[in-house]
């Protein structure tokens, strides 16, 4: 089905059945404390829809961490907006990865491919636009999952040009 289609499909219906529901790519790698260190955290702090893990990026062999400690933080909406909107934030999409409380899924789907350019381009970040429009977001101290991209990954091949973006804006 695609990355994007399957998140629409199951990704109800496990929120249906949980408390807490999180996305996992088959190319990424989770530290073994993935899950409980981002339950801690969501339990930790009532108030927050989703938990922003740590991420290591790895590309061709050279990887970088990066710890989110203000991604969605803010309690006004708006501030925590405009920095996802503005792409602000590097490693933005470290927050689709993260732990979502399953009762906000039904809020945020469905999002639609764009209507022009690469279809599945950065939806992610549409996603997360919609939790932070609800909520708050809390960010975990430590890297929890490391992602590893190549040319044969969609990621890995976005083309992050105008016609892409204007399309992302548009959707």
């Amino acid at each position: 089905l695609g990355w994007w289609k399957t998140c629409q499909l199951y990704w109800p219906k496990v929120a249906e059945q949980s408390i807490y529901c999180f996305y996992q790519p088959h190319d990424d790698l989770n530290d073994p404390e993935f899950i409980s260190c981002q339950v801690e955290l969501l339990e930790q702090n009532r108030h927050a829809i989703l938990c922003v893990p740590g991420i290591k990026n790895t590309r061709e062999g050279k990887s970088n961490s990066v710890i989110l400690k203000n991604m969605g933080t803010y309690s006004c909406a708006v501030d925590r907006i405009i920095p996802l909107m503005h792409w602000e934030i590097k490693s933005w999409w470290t927050g689709i990865h993260g732990l979502h409380r399953s009762k906000w899924i039904e809020k945020i789907i469905p999002v639609h491919y764009l209507r022009f350019g690469e279809k599945e381009f950065a939806l992610d970040l549409i996603w997360l636009v919609k939790l932070a429009a609800y909520g708050q977001f809390v960010c975990a101290d430590k890297v929890l999952f490391e992602k590893v991209y190549s040319s044969r990954t969609l990621s890995g091949s976005w083309k992050y040009g105008p016609i892409n973006r204007v399309a992302l804006y548009v959707a």
